[in-house]
C-alpha cells in the first residue's frame, strides 16, 4: 500500500511540474524576451520628425533596432504589451554609428544621411563612415546590424500612443555576427571531465571570474608569446626628390623637334647639354659610347629592348603672354617613355625644367655593429634589390598617388620576410 501511494505522489509531482512549465511558456509575453531594455515611462522616448516625406520617429537613445524589428509599449496600469513593426530606419549625417558587417565592426561618424528598409540585403548603395583609419565605404547589403541613434518608420499611425504614462520596450541586439547561435548550438550542461580552467560548470559550481585589463573573464589569461626581432629593420628614408625629365625641347626645324639631353651624375659629359634631332614616330635609345660632338640619342628598331622613348606627335602653337601681350610660337611634343611605362605626357618649349613625375629616393642603412651605408633608387626601379651584409632589401612597391614606398627585407636567419612602408 505504501508503495502504491509513493507511485501516486511521484505522478502528482510530475504533473504539477509539467503544468507549471506549460503555464510559464504560454503566458510569458514580451516582458520575458532576452536582451530587452525597458525605458522609464516617458513621452520623449519617441519624437516625430519628417524625413523622406514620411512621419518617422526619432528614438532618444542609441539602439540596435533594424527594419523588421518591433517596439513594444503599454500604459503603466496595463499588464501586457502591444507592439508595432519597424518598416525603415533613418540615420542622419554626423551621427556616431557602430556597424557590424560580415564579421567586422566599423565605428565612426556618418558622412552622408541614409535609410534602409526590410529589403536592405539586396541594396548595393554605399554607406560612408569616417573612422579613425579614414573613410570606409560599406555596402548596405553586407550590413548585419547598426547601433546608434536612429529614426524609425512605424508600420502604422502611432501618434495617439505617444503619451506621458507609456512604458516602452525594445529588443536589443547585443551579439555580433560571429556570436549568433541557435538553441541547438548552446552549450549543454555536462560533467566536467578535466581540471582545466574552462567556462562550463556543474549545476551548483560557483563560477570563478577574473578581471584582466579591465575585462571580466572565466579563464586565466594566457601569457602572450612575444617574438623579438633579431635586429631592427635597419632602413631610414633621408629624402625624396621629384626629378625633372632629362629631355628638354629647345627648338625645331619644320616638323622635326630638337631636344637637349641633360646628363645626371654619370659624368659622361661633365654636365654639358647636347642637342639631338628626334624624328617623330621613331623609337630612340641612348648611344652606348658616343664620340665627342656626336648625338647621344640614336634611332633604334621597334623591337629593341633598350628603347627609351618615342615622340608620338609634335605641333607648333601660338602662345600669347598674358602679361606682355606678345605672341610667340611654342613647340609641344607628346612623349611615350618605355622605361617608366607611364602614360604619354607632353613637353613644351617654354618649360626649361619639365617634371618627369619620377622621384629619387635616398635611404640610409643603419644596423647595430655595422657601418652605415647610403643607397638611392628611382620610382621606376620597382623590383630592384640592394644587398647589405647578407641582407637583401627589395623595392616591392611604389605608389606615387598615395606617396608610399614598400620595402621587403630578406634575412637568411629569419624564415619570413619583413616589410616596412615609408611615406614621402
Amino acid at each position: 500500500m505504501n508503495f502504491l501511494n509513493k507511485i501516486h505522489i511521484e505522478k502528482i509531482i510530475l504533473l504539477l511540474s509539467s503544468l507549471a512549465f506549460l503555464s510559464l511558456f504560454l503566458f510569458s509575453g514580451p516582458e520575458s524576451l532576452p536582451n530587452q531594455t525597458l525605458t522609464k515611462p516617458q513621452k520623449t522616448f519617441l519624437s516625430r520628425v519628417k524625413l523622406n516625406n514620411e512621419n518617422y520617429y526619432k528614438v532618444s537613445i542609441p539602439t540596435s533596432l533594424m527594419p523588421g524589428d518591433s517596439i513594444f509599449y503599454k500604459r503603466t496600469e496595463e499588464d501586457s504589451f502591444s507592439s508595432f513593426q519597424i518598416l525603415s530606419t533613418y540615420y542622419v549625417r554626423g551621427v556616431n554609428l557602430k556597424i557590424f558587417c560580415e564579421g567586422k565592426v566599423y565605428t565612426g561618424e556618418l558622412r552622408k544621411s541614409f535609410s534602409i528598409d526590410t529589403d536592405w540585403k539586396s541594396s548595393r548603395e554605399p554607406v560612408i563612415l569616417k573612422t579613425s583609419k579614414g573613410n570606409e565605404n560599406i555596402i548596405t547589403a553586407e550590413i548585419d546590424s547598426i547601433t546608434g541613434v536612429a529614426s524609425v518608420l512605424p508600420s502604422g499611425d502611432i501618434s495617439e500612443i505617444i503619451q506621458d504614462d507609456m512604458v516602452w520596450s525594445i529588443y536589443q541586439r547585443t551579439l555580433t555576427q560571429d556570436n549568433h547561435f541557435s538553441i541547438k548550438d548552446r552549450a549543454k550542461w555536462t560533467e566536467t571531465k578535466t581540471d582545466e580552467n574552462a567556462s562550463n560548470y556543474d549545476l551548483f559550481t560557483p563560477p570563478i571570474i577574473y578581471i584582466h585589463e579591465g575585462k571580466l573573464s572565466t579563464r586565466i589569461p594566457s601569457k602572450e608569446d612575444i617574438k623579438e626581432d633579431i635586429e631592427p629593420f635597419g632602413l631610414e628614408m633621408l629624402s625624396s626628390v621629384k626629378t625633372p625629365y632629362p629631355l628638354l625641347l629647345v627648338g625645331w626645324v619644320g616638323e622635326v623637334p630638337y631636344f637637349q639631353l641633360k646628363e645626371g651624375d654619370s659624368g659622361a659629359s661633365g654636365g654639358r647639354i647636347l642637342r639631338n634631332r628626334v624624328v617623330p614616330q621613331t623609337k630612340y635609345k641612348r648611344a652606348l659610347d658616343p664620340k665627342p660632338g656626336q648625338p647621344k640619342l640614336v634611332p633604334c628598331d621597334s623591337n629593341d629592348t633598350d628603347a627609351w622613348f618615342i615622340i608620338q606627335n609634335f605641333e607648333v602653337l601660338q602662345y600669347k603672354n598674358a602679361k606682355t601681350g606678345g605672341v610667340k610660337p611654342v613647340g609641344i611634343a607628346t612623349v611615350q617613355d618605355f622605361i617608366s611605362k607611364r602614360p604619354p605626357f607632353k613637353i613644351n618649349s617654354l618649360n626649361t625644367d619639365a617634371p618627369a613625375g619620377d622621384y629619387q629616393f635616398n635611404f640610409l642603412v643603419k644596423l647595430p655593429g655595422l657601418p652605415n651605408e647610403n643607397f638611392s633608387f628611382s620610382s621606376i626601379n620597382i623590383g630592384k634589390t640592394f644587398t647589405f651584409s647578407g641582407r637583401d632589401y627589395e623595392i616591392s612597391q611604389i605608389d606615387l598617388d598615395l606617396r608610399k614606398v614598400l620595402i621587403t627585407k630578406k634575412d637568411p636567419r629569419v624564415a619570413d620576410d619583413i616589410t616596412r612602408t615609408f611615406s614621402f
